[in-house]
């Protein structure tokens, strides 16, 4: 489960994002939670940008190394 920090509450405590999103009136503005959304969105198009492609194979055996003739 994910935490950031809010600003708003006293003391500055973690706050599970979920309690955000439901309850909080200031999401919009807050820059935690936006740093948090941004960071996210990172990681969900990494991780679609992997299995969008596939391992390339090399032509000379698929190690990726040189194959030396002779």
């Amino acid at each position: 489960m994910p935490y950031i920090v809010c600003e708003k509450r006293r003391g500055s405590p973690k706050v599970n994002v979920e309690v955000c999103r439901r309850k909080c009136q200031f999401m919009e503005a807050c820059i935690s939670y936006g740093r948090y959304l941004e960071a996210h969105a990172l990681e969900e198009e990494s991780s679609l940008d992997m299995d969008r492609h596939a391992p390339t194979v090399s032509p000379h055996g698929g190690t990726g190394e040189e194959v030396q003739t002779a």
